[in-house]
């Protein structure tokens, strides 16, 4: 593989914006919120152990933020 071919990744995980892409380009090919938390209510999250001590994190299509108690 040539070096030419080889392009690095850059995430920007910003306090109210993610942003992704590659080393180069002019601008991010994708820009999203940053909204993580953990689960305010017990069985929010299907098929993910309850005891399990893990950040989630979340885009708007796929939970309502008032879901989540938010980290300080």
């Amino acid at each position: 593989m040539c070096d030419d071919d080889v392009a690095a990744l850059v995430i920007d995980n910003g306090s109210g914006m993610c942003k992704a892409g590659f080393a180069g380009d002019d601008a991010p090919r994708a820009v999203f919120p940053s909204i993580v938390g953990r689960p305010r209510h017990q069985g929010v999250m299907v098929d993910i152990p309850q005891d399990n001590d893990i950040l989630y994190i979340v885009t708007s299509a796929s939970m309502s933020v008032d879901a989540l108690t938010h980290e300080q």
